[in-house]
């Protein structure tokens, strides 16, 4: 004798399981099982929210009989195995399949008989008791959803997540009340906002006042509608329902109004290296947020980010470069780069391509075969069922396979021909990227790609130029570096002279890494060279200057700085009594620049010069009675010279 099973399911906590087992262990007793030989399987879930392949009770069921010589199952009712009709039936066919009994107290029946075979009586049982169980879960269910929907009309708790700032009471039946202490920080940030705070300064006031709030969480209370207590379907819901009010609606309303104010869509600029700059210390894309005219880590720059809730502390790279110049190379070479594939990889390509689109197209001309071949077999099935050489469990199971095998043919050709539909939209794009004409066979490799590098440098479009460069360049690394240059002196010649630039690696798809140096101050825009890994100059490179983003915020603040430092200067040395600058002291004194620098280098104007303002100022009072009381005979005849001019 095998093993016997006492399956015992309950749907909720409440209920329990241990009635079930006694009426079981007994039956099972009866039927001669010792203790040593029965095996419990109780679970507290249910069987309607949960299919067969999601329930514990279930899969624990099949394993034991796996794994072990089962020979019957007990139950009390049919419903504890499964209240959904396929899973029923399913079940059935399992204990047929591995030959184990079922006994069912309610209704009272064994499922297999002597030969383990389902009887007609048997199969008529548990055939109407399925569709009890299916109509008790449909009742069940509904029955669920009136209670929910009825406790959403109360205002109750039926599950899910509550709002912040609100709270459940349970000594009023799961009645869902505003949280008395979080209340007034909600009716805070709207006052706040609506009073003109942006939401950046707003949660920073707050921290600063000891709540513990992140950016994100004041803008989720700003646009949740439910505090103003409207009835609707929220989200996240399934039921209508309306929570306490906090705020009136109208407030709401405003604030929305301002958040949208806010919002306005500003102009989109094209960055050709956005999410290209890699930061080395923490992986993090470089962009151009925070600087109008420089690309810089993200993380590193990023001025809110004590509002947002980071666990990390924050990346301290503070090296940037120039928007105009990474762009400025990033066109140069891929410039080098789209004409080296157009001239030797495209058609190479296109040629792989059209190879894997025949492949495919053979599959799918073979699927016609291949279904024919599947019904030529079902045909075969039914004949050999109505000849009665095979039972109708057996038709089913061919049935049930060759029409899984139609379904797996027909999405392997549903899939093949999304690949051709790819593949072919590829080779548009292959044909279409440029129609080059100048391309010549009679003309050698070098002149060809001077051709396209030429007629691919009159693209102006920047969207064009950003889908060319990503087409090769994968990733780019920048860091600060130093390293040795020639610089062209008159007197000594050529010399090398070490400077500050930076490394700029170049990372390809399909091609190797190269790297590049930039120095700054050499040229407007700076000067690029290309490099190898030891930072050793090997070319330099005249990349074209793309200025395309000026910052004309800053050059309208340095102008407008400018002018306040000349009324300053205005202001602290009149004109009257002051010459501002060698220049103005030339034309007092009548002399050339670079007589007056030698006079200056002899300390003839000591005593009346001043240094301010990053210059030279002089006291007019001062400069006269040095020239009209010096005995310096150069001296006398400026002095001579100026009282000339004004007779």
């Amino acid at each position: 004798m095998g093993k016997a099973i006492l399956f015992v399911r309950v749907s909720t906590q409440q209920q329990r399981n241990e009635s079930q087992e006694t009426i079981l262990r007994n039956l099972a007793k009866k039927d001669g099982y010792k203790d040593s030989d029965i095996i419990v399987i109780g679970k507290k879930e249910s069987a309607i929210r949960l299919s067969e392949e999601q329930r514990e009770g279930i899969k624990e069921l099949k394993w034991t009989i796996e794994h072990n010589d089962v020979d019957i199952v007990y139950i009390v009712e049919l419903s504890r195995l499964s209240r959904r009709e396929r899973d029923l039936i399913d079940l059935k066919d399992y204990f047929v399949r591995e030959q184990v009994q079922l006994c069912c107290l309610n209704p009272e029946f064994l499922l297999l008989d002597e030969n383990k075979e389902v009887p007609l009586n048997s199969e008529l049982v548990f055939n109407i008791f399925t569709v009890f169980a299916k109509q008790e879960m449909i009742e069940k269910t509904e029955r669920f959803k009136r209670g929910r929907r009825q406790k959403a009309l109360e205002g109750k708790y039926n599950g899910g997540k509550i709002p912040f700032g609100y709270k459940i009471d349970k000594e009023r039946d799961n009645l869902i009340v505003v949280d008395e202490k979080v209340a007034p920080l909600i009716e805070e940030i709207f006052d706040r906002f609506e009073g003109g705070l942006s939401q950046v300064k707003l949660t920073r006031r707050l921290r600063q006042e000891g709540y513990n709030v992140t950016l994100s969480q004041v803008n989720n209370i700003l646009g949740d509608e439910r505090y103003t207590g409207r009835k609707k379907i929220h989200p996240g819901s399934t039921f209508e329902r309306s929570y306490p009010i906090i705020i009136t609606e109208e407030q709401f309303d405003r604030c929305r109004e301002i958040s949208k104010a806010n919002s306005t869509p500003r102009e989109r600029y094209i960055y050709y290296a956005k999410r290209l700059i890699k930061c080395l210390d923490c992986g993090c894309y470089w962009s151009s947020s925070g600087s109008k005219t420089s690309y810089v880590c993200y993380d590193a720059h990023k001025k809110n980010r004590d509002l947002e809730n980071y666990h990390t502390p924050q990346c301290t790279n503070n090296t940037c470069i120039s928007i105009n110049a990474m762009d400025s190379l990033l066109w140069y070479i891929a410039q080098e780069k789209e004409a080296e594939y157009i001239l030797s990889d495209r058609d190479e390509d296109k040629k792989k391509k059209l190879e894997e689109k025949k492949e495919y197209q053979k599959k799918i001309d073979n699927v016609q075969k291949r279904i024919y071949d599947l019904n030529e077999k079902e045909d075969r099935a039914n004949e050999l069922y109505i000849e009665r050489r095979i039972s109708k469990k057996k038709l089913d199971e061919k049935t049930q396979k060759y029409e899984e095998e139609k379904r797996e043919i027909y999405k392997e050709k549903k899939e093949w021909e999304q690949h051709i539909k790819n593949i072919d939209n590829i080779i548009s794009q292959l044909e279409e990227r440029f129609k080059f004409d100048s391309v010549n066979e009679t003309y050698t490799t070098l002149d060809n790609l001077l051709k396209l590098q030429e007629a691919l440098s009159y693209i102006d479009n920047d969207e064009e130029r950003v889908k060319i460069i990503s087409r090769h360049v994968k990733e780019v690394n920048i860091e600060k570096t130093s390293f040795y240059l020639n610089f062209k002196n008159t007197k000594n010649g050529k010399s090398y002279r070490e400077t500050n630039g930076k490394k700029i690696t170049v990372k390809y798809y399909n091609r190797p890494t190269e790297i590049y140096l930039y120095c700054p101050t050499r040229r407007i825009g700076g000067t690029f060279f290309r490099s190898n890994e030891k930072c050793e100059v090997l070319e330099e490179l005249y990349v074209d200057y793309l200025p395309r983003y000026i910052d004309f915020a800053k050059r309208k603040r340095h102008k407008r700085e400018k002018e306040e430092k000349q009324e300053e200067k205005a202001k602290k040395y009149p004109m009257s009594d002051y010459i501002l600058g060698l220049y103005d002291m030339c034309g007092f004194l009548g002399v050339s620049i670079s007589s007056l620098t030698r006079y200056l280098k002899q300390g003839y104007f000591k005593e009346a010069t001043i240094k301010d303002f990053g210059m030279d100022i002089f006291n007019k009072n001062k400069c006269c009675k040095i020239l009209k009381e010096s005995n310096n005979p150069v001296l006398q005849r400026i002095w001579k010279n100026m009282n000339n001019k004004e007779k």
